[in-house]
């Protein structure tokens, strides 16, 4: 349900000095003492509402008391909860007075209630066409093709209403949420803060202006926002929803989730993902349930699936069991996790259920203790099938541009295809699409014709998703995409990757950092201007440049192909020499690091390079990585702090100070190298390697 004031379908026309007839009412607010009953302003006791179905279904008379009859039997089942019943009352009415534009209002209000989004357009747009334009009708569209992330539809539908009702705060705050969907945050902004100044008690107007805010990336004026929304209104789930949201853009994560877990309150937080009962069932609190089983469901799009489906080992080791209730299609990416039960299917038995997004708050999650990437890993023989489908080129990206549509917030995080064409243009770069339904008919376009590589019909077309995009990435050097689910697998499977950003974007990618604790492999690229993927596009492809430049072709071009950037042979100086692989996995995260931490363009392309050669010794090996995952990560760790360690030592040395300073730098050093060769050793164990690790000192 979008963010429109009382939640979207909760208009109280309270401020036009009377009440709202059923026209002008979706549902009431919480703890309101009357329900409309007709159109005529008649109100039935909420207590009454149940009693008065029987008397109302025995109405007979001429066809339009026969409609009212239904509207009125209606209206009692809804106050009552009973939508669905309510749905079939306003539907025998529409049937006996098609043309009764208050009949389809009323539909349309009920198909809203039920989250049938599309059908309660078609609904109340019959109705206002009718003759039924009243303000509640006109609104409830606007709710309607809100929700379906039609946004300039919504505003249209949302500033009719405002202009019947000019000084109704509730229609403003409405308008204005619609407004700051469709991206203008001036108007926005002004109508939302009249809507402030005509009802300052309405704490939905306050919510909206939060928005506002938020948007324009002035995280602090909107905290305060959905603060001051809370002072009115302590149990709005939407401001706390929205204070959780800008809190964890900010890092403050355990301030943050508590307040996100209020998302589960409003409506169709779960929609899609049937949930057990509480009463049957209890939410976990993140206590330790020895021999238990616990539920986890899934919620949100694919790429939340995949980004928090990391804490499902973690809450494994507090539980007997986990269970992760989540669409079919996720089973064999996620396998290994936890155990998947598809959700569709029947209800395993368990003792209690949580929310998958609901985990990093139970665990008390932190920026310092986020589960670190990588936590997937691709099916072999799907990586050796596809690698060899793959063209051969210097350097091998695959791009995603485009991502689900119907998400409200989808607009302006997707990058046109034609925006990425630069990079295709480097010499040594060879694009690969990984993008899969829609946006992807873009590159149908002749214009684009040769802009990259296509993997076929067949690929991710059968029943489980991403498990040829996680198989290709695994042969890729690189991969740009925008804020999809793309980017959220490429992080869980450890692979280089850009993220091209909006200028603010989504709070799970943290405010004005190019790095991400989620997915230390992932470099963010940010607007520095609203809209404007030019200049992002630019410093990817300058840095792709230099890369290409500095690699050459180190795998042999497609045949006919010229040879413009090879200037040495793609093995010259290399030596080939026995390694154990915790040597190998140390040289991998020391240049990991390196090439995070160097500026310098043409230093980090000689890194990049030893890095992509390393990474196919690697994958050469035919070893189980996915055993050392961890290790790996603790490895990454520490030379970050080695790093840190030496810029310290050569800050002293500048300075001449050899003191505290320096003698600390010096044991932490000694300390972090004892545990870098335990690490190592125990790689080659795990591994089973006849190289290990081994040290000795002199005293």
């Amino acid at each position: 349900m979008p963010d429109t004031c009382l939640n979207g379908v909760e208009l109280l026309l309270k401020d036009a000095g009377r009440p709202a007839s059923t026209a002008a009412l979706s549902a009431p607010e919480p703890g309101s003492p009357q329900l409309p009953c007709d159109g005529g302003g008649t109100f039935w006791q909420v207590d009454q509402a149940g009693q008065a179905v029987p008397a109302l279904r025995r109405v007979v008379g001429p066809a339009h008391e026969l409609v009212a009859a239904r509207i009125a039997t209606g209206n009692a089942l809804g106050a009552t909860g009973q939508h669905g019943a309510a749905l079939a009352c306003y539907a025998e009415a529409v049937r006996l007075a098609p043309n009764d534009g208050h009949a389809h209002a009323a539909l349309g209000k009920a198909l809203l209630q039920l989250r049938r989004f599309a059908e309660a357009a078609v609904s109340c747009a019959h109705a206002v066409r009718l003759g039924h334009a009243t303000p509640g009708a006109w609104s409830n569209l606007g709710a309607a093709q809100q929700a379906l992330a039609h946004h300039e539809a919504a505003v249209t539908a949302f500033r009719t209403a405002a202009e019947l009702l000019p000084n109704s705060a509730v229609l403003l705050s409405n308008l204005g949420n619609a407004l700051t969907d469709a991206g203008d945050r001036d108007g926005a902004r002004a109508v939302c803060e009249r809507a402030v100044a005509l009802d300052p008690a309405l704490a939905e107007a306050r919510v909206n202006l939060g928005r506002v805010f938020y948007h324009a990336g002035q995280r602090a004026a909107a905290i305060a926002c959905y603060r001051q929304a809370l002072a009115l209104r302590p149990g709005s789930a939407a401001a706390h929803t929205h204070l959780g949201m800008a809190l964890l853009a900010l890092g403050q994560l355990r301030e943050g989730w508590a307040h996100y877990e209020h998302r589960l309150r409003r409506p169709g937080a779960l929609a899609g993902w049937p949930v057990p009962a509480t009463e049957i069932r209890p939410l976990w609190d993140g206590a330790l349930m020895p021999g238990r089983t616990l539920l986890v469901v899934a919620e949100q799009g694919h790429g939340d699936m995949i980004q928090f489906a990391r804490f499902l080992p973690l809450a494994r080791r507090l539980c007997g069991r986990v269970v992760f209730r989540a669409p079919r299609r996720l089973a064999a990416l996620l396998d290994g996790l936890a155990e998947i039960t598809p959700h569709d299917a029947p209800l395993p038995p368990f003792d209690a259920w949580c929310p998958l997004l609901s985990l990093p708050h139970r665990l008390g999650t932190t920026l310092a203790t986020v589960p670190a990437a990588p936590y997937l890993r691709p099916d072999p023989a799907r990586v050796e099938r596809w690698r060899r489908a793959l063209p051969e080129a210097s350097l091998r990206v695959g791009i995603a541009w485009q991502g689900n549509p119907t998400l409200r917030d989808d607009r302006g995080r997707s990058v046109p295809l034609r925006e990425l064409a630069p990079l295709a243009a480097i010499p040594g770069v060879r694009l690969v699409s990984l993008q899969k339904g829609p946006g992807a008919e873009q590159a149908r376009d002749p214009r684009l014709a040769g802009l990259m590589h296509q993997l076929g019909a067949g690929f991710d077309a059968g029943a489980d998703a991403f498990v040829d995009t996680a198989a290709v990435m695994a042969s890729l050097d690189l991969v740009v995409t925008t804020d999809t689910a793309v980017a959220h697998l490429a992080g869980a499977l450890g692979r280089p990757t850009w993220v091209a950003l909006r200028r603010h974007a989504d709070w799970r990618w943290l405010a004005g950092r190019a790095d991400t604790p989620w997915y230390p492999s992932l470099r963010l690229f940010r607007q520095e201007r609203d809209g404007d993927w030019a200049a992002v596009v630019r410093r990817m492809a300058a840095e792709l440049a230099s890369m290409a430049a500095q690699c050459g072709p180190c795998r042999p071009a497609a045949p006919g192909t010229p040879d413009t950037t090879r200037t040495a042979a793609p093995d010259a100086g290399i030596v080939m020499t026995p390694m154990s692989p915790g040597d190998l996995v140390d040289r991998i995260t020391i240049l990991k690091v390196k090439s995070e931490r160097i500026g310098d363009a043409g230093k980090r392309a000689n890194v990049v390079r030893e890095l992509r050669l390393l990474r196919q010794a690697r994958d050469a090996a035919g070893l189980d990585w996915f055993k050392v995952a961890g290790l790996e990560r603790q490895l990454r760790t520490l030379h970050a702090r080695l790093w840190d360690a030496e810029d310290t030592f050569r800050g002293c040395e500048k300075r001449e100070d050899f003191g505290p300073s320096f003698t600390a730098g010096a044991r932490a050093v000694i300390r972090h190298n004892t545990r870098r060769a335990e690490l190592k050793r125990a790689m080659n164990l795990a591994l089973g390697s006849c190289l290990l690790e081994e040290k000795a000192y002199g005293n």
